[in-house]
């Protein structure tokens, strides 16, 4: 058995039985063993006749994933290919033996285990198979580096690990660039600038050796590292490939490679062997010529989005640069310069990185260091503020926050004037242009951040860019408002109050925020010279601005102007003020009210041609323009002018003032919405600027009366209106001291106003002329100007306007004329009895019309009206004449006799009010048969009314209506003719009101009748 067993054991079946244990295990310590032993039983038999299949069966292992097992196989297979002349197979307790070694049975196998590596292994598409083949081929340089037949194809080797670089899997990436490091070591000085040469071929154009991949092969996620600029698969060691070629230093990506990829996998207890240590303080010696183009690419790198790039770069900056800041100091320019350059990439994760490394670059750095590069690095970091991706816009924010650390120090008028100067005038001009114009919001604050900080701390520095940051923040405040504010506004059109308290907390945000903040800040520095500058763009934004905040902060900023350079703004205030004034029509009432009260400002300054011009324009629209927000504006401007320049406005009175006066006694429904508060304005101005209402009048009598006489022949019935109004108030207040020449021109244009047709408002024409009459009677009778209207030309004007068809009109009309009739005391009674006695008598014809049956329409009530009003002038206008009197006495008290009992209480009292008139003035000596008349139907009808126990007024009326009488019956010598029924009624009803109020009264009535 012993001799079977022994016949048995073979280094063939010993081969094959480790081969078998080495696939089958499932414990990678046995794989390990199982692996070596097979590998150690071709190194000390230089003619071990199973070397292949020795290979043959670590080859059967190459889908492991397990990366310590196959660095193990790995040198396995460096001992079974390179045998004695493996490093495996040297006693390191011995020196080196000089004596040949005996030649291998199988010459040619170590050219066909790299056959099988390089053209099978290396282009399978496993992903395992290809690390695998990665660690194989680094043990074989490891530890069979010196082999001829491996020196013959370092070059194929070497185009294997290129391609492997660009694998999906990490490690695969690492081996592969430790195993290009151990090439360019193991070549000759010879060979190394041919493996240089290919390297540089593959890695900057992309040529590669030819791979037996198959189309479903995937070497990359698609866009997980961008792209390169020509449209190729981009890798961080091409971008190290491509670093060494622009030092013209190709040779240096062997030494990164090691640097760059070192890896927690190679601190192990097997990895250590590879050395990076040793590697690294070699590459130190060989970078220190480089370190001025090599410092820029390494600090950017550093900062890399991907992690694992950035811990390799990190160890490369930290292996070649032992004092990081002395570096960052010495090669501040050339980062600076690379960052500018990368800022502006077309790789996203160069712009990622370039704005990370820019905002620590620039923590706490002096400003003096960075301040020329300032303007261009605000202006790249605020392109990526606005980049397509976003993790490059949250690094252009870290970017941005630094600059502004540093630009505000920069701009410090204190401790850095000269420097200061020059970052002003460089980055400010920038961040106007392209920071607050921009469309991205973030950008707009980002910059409007950057701009109020350095407002701030400039100083008289900001003076010369003054022109330039004014208009533009400005004219940022509408950009940067909520649109929805714009909205709600035009929603609430309708809604005058509500809207208006809306656009007053749009004012009041809009003079808190930063842009106007800075637009303050920049006053104090304003002189003539920026002016000169600045003005005309202040005018073109307030004629071609549309936003809402710009037009109020541009009229605030105005305002704050005048305060402070007041004389400076001589030269620019006409136009201003047209700027304004062609403002005034904005829909706006908040932007009317700014532009108002900017103009009450500007006028301090204005020359007295310029606000001439304005006045008069004012007062165009006025008069002319049927605009209720045109009158609201005028409102406006007067008393902004009145409030704010108070010693203007009484300058300019008499221009003024005539306005003001006809505007305070406008109807409130005539001027639109919010007229009371319109009104309230124009009252307020009179009174800011006369001491008193009379005084005032007095003092510009001569310029009320050359407004309000020619707006009574305008063609707007409302202006009419006014002016007759004023020319009422005119009258009342001065009273009998208005004398000519101003009371012929004020009749005689209202008494042209007069005639033609009934208008709407046509009223307060007639009270002008009863107000007139009343107030100068003196001057009416005693005329002393030639070209006054006579008493007669007026009369004879009220009385053609009581034939006027319109009922409230004519009812008004006559009232009038019964009040002037009775001032004046003329005789007009035969006239104007005429029109009313037929009204009164009850024959007024419902046929009778106007316009389109005007009457037909009108209520009961007003038909009424007219009658009352008929009555009371029938008694104000009855003469004092006697023959007059004898006239139309008996018609007249017939008709208001029978009118009496058949009227309601009102008119009743009317009719007696008439009654008292006519007996009061009575000097006719009546005959027997109007004695009979008054004995039978007045006096009874007089009496009915005594028993009225409703209206005391009635019968006080009717009391005193017989008082009279019977004292002009007593007089006469009548009173004994009066019938003794009558006089026993006049008893029985004068008993009745003994005991009221008017018991006096009664008992002299009862006296004279019983004398």
């Amino acid at each position: 058995g012993e001799s079977d067993g022994s016949d048995s054991l073979t280094k063939q079946g010993i081969v094959e039985c480790l081969a078998g244990k080495l696939k089958s295990a499932k414990e990678i310590k046995l794989k390990e063993r199982c692996a070596l032993t097979l590998g150690y039983l071709a190194i000390g038999d230089p003619g071990f006749p199973d070397r292949r299949s020795v290979l043959q069966g670590l080859f059967r292992v190459r889908e492991e994933k397990a990366v310590e097992l196959q660095i193990t196989v790995g040198e396995a297979i460096s001992c079974a290919a390179a045998g004695p002349l493996s490093t495996a197979s040297h006693d390191p307790w011995r020196l080196p033996s000089n004596q040949e070694t005996s030649p291998a049975t199988d010459p040619d196998i170590m050219s066909w285990t790299l056959e099988m590596l390089l053209t099978e292994f290396a282009a399978s598409p496993l992903a395992a198979v290809r690390q695998t083949t990665c660690v194989w081929l680094l043990a074989l340089l490891k530890h069979a580096g010196q082999h001829p037949d491996v020196q013959n194809f370092l070059n194929r080797i070497q185009m294997v690990f290129m391609g492997m670089l660009a694998d999906i899997n990490e490690v695969t990436q690492e081996v592969a660039s430790r195993g290009m490091g151990l090439i360019y070591e193991l070549s000759s000085p010879a060979h190394r600038e041919e493996l240089v040469g290919m390297l540089v071929d593959t890695l900057m154009e992309g040529r590669r050796s030819s791979q037996g991949v198959t189309e479903d092969t995937k070497l990359f996620p698609e866009g997980a590292l961008g792209k390169t600029p020509k449209g190729g698969n981009l890798t961080t060691y091409k971008e190290l490939c491509s670093l060494a070629s622009d030092l013209n230093k190709p040779d240096l990506v062997y030494k990164f490679m090691h640097l760059a990829n070192h890896h927690a996998l190679w601190n192990s207890k097997k990895g250590a062997a590879f050395g990076f240590s040793t590697i690294a303080s070699q590459a130190k010696a060989q970078l220190a010529p480089y370190l001025p183009s090599l410092v820029p690419r390494l600090y950017r790198y550093k900062y890399d989005p991907k992690p694992q790039i950035q811990l390799a770069m990190s160890n490369i900056w930290a292996a070649i640069i032992p004092e990081s800041k002395k570096a960052v100091d010495k090669y501040l320019e050339l980062i600076l310069q690379d960052l500018k350059k990368n800022l502006n990439s077309n790789l996203w994760r160069n712009r990622e990185a370039s704005c990370m490394a820019l905002g620590d670059l620039l923590s706490g750095r002096q400003v003096g260091e960075v301040a020329s590069s300032l303007p261009e690095l605000w202006e790249l970091c605020l392109r990526a503020r606005d980049d397509i991706k976003e993790t490059v816009r949250d690094a252009a924010d870290v970017a941005c926050r630094a600059l502004h650390k540093v630009t505000v120090r920069a701009c410090d008028s204190s401790t850095m004037a000269k420097t200061g100067a020059q970052v002003v005038e460089a980055v400010l001009p920038l961040l106007l242009k392209k920071g607050m114009t921009n469309p991205s919001q973030d950008i707009r604050v980002i910059s409007l951040g950057a701009i109020l900080k350095i407002s701030k701390n400039a100083g008289a520095l900001l003076k010369p860019n003054i022109p330039l940051l004014v208009p533009t923040l400005l004219e940022s405040l509408s950009g940067l408002e909520p649109q929805a504010w714009n909205t709600l506004s035009l929603q609430l059109t309708g809604a005058a109050g509500v809207q208006e308290k809306v656009e007053d907390f749009r004012v009041a945000n809009s003079r808190s925020s930063p842009m106007m903040e800075i637009v303050n800040l920049c006053v104090p520095q304003t002189d003539a010279e920026v002016l000169t500058a600045l003005m005309p763009k202040i005018v073109e934004i307030l004629k071609t601005g549309v936003g809402f905040g710009t037009k109020v902060a541009t009229a605030q900023f105005v305002v704050s102007l005048v305060h402070h350079s007041l004389r400076d703004l001589t030269p620019y205030a006409g136009k201003l003020l047209g700027a304004f004034l062609s403002g005034l029509s904005d829909r706006s009432s908040a932007v009317r009210k700014a532009y108002a009260k900017a103009i009450g400002h500007l006028v301090k300054v204005a020359k007295e041609t310029s606000i001439t011009k304005m006045i008069e324009k004012l007062k165009t629209w006025y008069h002319e323009k049927d605009d209720p927000h045109l009158k609201a504006s005028t409102a406006l401007v007067f008393h902004a002018i009145s409030l704010h320049s108070s010693d203007t406005a009484k300058a300019f009175a008499a221009d003024l003032l005539p306005l003001v006066f006809l505007a305070m006694h406008a109807k409130p429904e005539d001027e639109g919405a919010r007229s009371e508060d319109t009104l309230k304005l124009w009252r307020e101005t009179w009174q800011e600027v006369v001491p008193g209402t009379e005084s005032g009048i007095r003092l510009y009598l001569a310029e009320l009366v050359g407004v309000t006489c020619p707006a009574l022949s305008t063609q707007s019935w409302h202006i009419k209106a006014q002016a007759a109004a004023a020319i009422a108030t005119i009258a009342e207040k001065t009273g009998s001291e208005l004398r000519p020449p101003h009371l012929a021109t004020i009749l005689t244009a209202l008494l042209g106003a007069l005639q033609g047709r009934t208008w709407e408002g046509k009223e307060a024409l007639l009270g002008a002329v009863r107000t007139v009459c009343v107030s100068c009677k003196a001057a009416l009778v005693s005329p002393q100007d030639p070209h006054q209207p006579s008493i007669t030309k007026i009369t004879e004007a009220l009385l053609q306007q009581c034939k006027k068809r319109t009922l409230p009109y004519k009812t008004i009309a006559i009232e009038t004329t019964g009040e002037v009739v009775e001032a004046l005391e003329v005789d007009v009674f035969q006239e104007l009895s005429e029109i009313l006695l037929p009204l009164v008598d009850g024959t007024v014809s419902d046929s009778n019309s106007d316009e389109e049956g005007e009457d037909r329409r009108t209520s009961r009530d007003a038909k009424l009206d007219l009658q009352d009003k008929a009555f009371l002038a029938l008694g104000r206008a009855w003469p004092t004449q006697t023959s007059t009197q004898g006239q139309c006495y008996s018609r007249v008290c017939t008709a208001l006799t029978a009118a009496l009992p058949l009227n309601t209480w009102k008119l009743q009292l009317a009719i007696l009010s008439a009654l008292l008139n006519i007996f009061t003035r009575l000097k006719h000596e009546i005959g027997q048969e109007e004695l009979q008349f008054l004995s039978s139907k007045t006096i009874p009808a007089a009496c009915k009314c005594l028993g009225n126990v409703k209206y005391s007024t009635v019968r006080h009326k009717a009391l005193q209506s017989l008082d009279k009488l019977t004292s002009y019956l007593q007089d006469t010598g009548k009173l004994g003719n009066l019938s003794d029924d009558t006089v026993s009624l006049l008893h029985e009803r004068l008993a009745l009101v003994a005991d009221s109020q008017d018991k006096e009264l009664a008992h002299a009535v009862s006296r004279r009748l019983q004398s």
